[in-house]
């Protein structure tokens, strides 16, 4: 398998021209000529890429895989010169919970009416202590949601003050102090 140049982010490692699309990582590999390739099809495959790896519990680091490489070669060539490596990988999945979490708090902000917490806890095959809290509401258009806020570690233990402490800080995240409504434990 040979060397892949693009292993930091899309913005840092590409340029797309008019004419072509030249590396910056000074490694002097080959850069395939992705002209054909419009900013909304990268974006389009860059979103594809982070939905399989978190909805599908993917490994960060199986983007290096070389069976996966070759797979993705065997497709395109182009795509495959774009895999980057785990650490962009990760930086994309944060940067992509950070922005969806502001949408959510916008979201929450909007809610026609209180937004209502449940939570449950419970104990990971790890060991540790687990609080899931999760959002209902009505939301602006007048749609029943009900969407998961957080899912955090309980350090200590199971007690009433260790979960109020939790289910506090993350009714402050999402600024809804204002707006929560009645709290359930499952």
């Amino acid at each position: 398998m040979e060397h892949r140049p693009f292993t930091s982010t899309f913005v840092r490692n590409i340029t797309v021209t008019k004419t072509a699309m030249t590396c910056r990582s000074g490694t002097g590999s080959p850069v395939p000529d992705l002209r054909f390739l419009s900013p909304s099809i990268l974006e389009q495959f860059r979103m594809l890429l982070i939905k399989w790896l978190v909805f599908c519990h993917i490994a960060f680091s199986q983007v290096e895989n070389p069976y996966f490489l070759a797979l993705v070669s065997f497709l395109s060539e182009a795509f495959a010169k774009l895999i980057p490596g785990r650490k962009t990988i990760r930086g994309w999945v944060s940067a992509e919970f950070e922005k969806r979490k502001i949408s959510l708090t916008k979201e929450l902000r909007r809610a026609r009416s209180k937004i209502h917490l449940s939570f449950d806890l419970w104990t990971s095959l790890n060991c540790h202590g687990m609080i899931a809290i999760v959002g209902h509401y009505i939301d602006r258009k007048g749609h029943r949601q009900t969407t998961l806020l957080a899912i955090r570690k309980v350090v200590g233990e199971h007690s009433g003050e260790n979960v109020a402490a939790l289910v506090c800080k993350v009714v402050k995240e999402y600024r809804i102090r204002k707006k929560s409504g009645i709290l359930y434990s499952g």
